[in-house]
C-alpha cells in the first residue's frame, strides 16, 4: 500500500486531484486486489489530510513540482548528485521540500531530507525554506520537519 500511496500522493497537485487520480488507479486495475482497496486509500488519504500543514500544501497557494530532481554538484568528487523528492513547491515566499514515506520511520530517511536543505544553502535562496519527512505509518504519522 505504501507505494501506491506515494505515487498518488506525487501525481497530485491539489486535494481536488486526489478523487479523480484515485479513480484511475482503480481503473487501471491497480488499487484492487485482496490487499489494497480503495476505501483502505480514501481512509489513509483522509487521515494524512488531518494534518493542516500538509493539507495545506496541495492547496492554490502553492506551485507544486511533484518529483522534481534537485541536482547538487559535489566540488571534491566533481560529480553532480540527485535528490528525487516526493514535491517542491514554493509560492514565492517559501520553499518547502516534502518526502512522504509509507512504514516505519528509519534514520535513512532523516538524513536523506536534510541532504535536501544541502543545495538551498549553498545557493543562497532568498526564500524561507522548510523541508520536511511526513512518515505514516498502521496508526497515525510522524511529522520531522527541518527549516532553514
Amino acid at each position: 500500500m505504501g507505494n501506491i500511496l506515494h505515487q498518488l500522493f506525487s501525481t497530485i497537485l491539489t486535494e481536488a486531484d486526489i478523487e479523480p487520480r484515485l479513480k484511475e488507479l482503480e481503473q487501471e486495475g491497480i488499487i484492487y486486489n485482496d490487499e489494497i482497496t480503495s476505501k483502505d486509500l480514501r481512509e489513509k488519504i483522509a487521515d494524512a489530510l488531518k494534518n493542516e500543514m500538509v493539507k495545506g500544501w496541495f492547496s492554490p497557494r502553492w506551485k507544486l513540482f511533484n518529483e522534481c530532481t534537485i541536482l547538487e554538484y559535489d566540488c571534491e568528487s566533481k560529480e553532480a548528485q540527485e535528490h528525487r523528492p516526493t514535491g517542491v513547491m514554493t509560492d514565492g515566499k517559501e520553499l518547502i521540500v516534502v518526502d512522504f514515506k509509507f512504514g516505519k520511520p528509519r534514520e535513512e530517511y532523516r538524513e536523506q531530507v536534510q541532504r535536501y536543505m544541502k543545495p538551498s544553502h549553498k545557493h543562497g535562496l532568498s526564500a524561507r525554506v522548510g523541508v520536511y519527512l511526513v512518515c505514516y505509518q498502521k496508526r497515525g504519522h510522524t511529522h520531522l520537519g527541518f527549516h532553514t
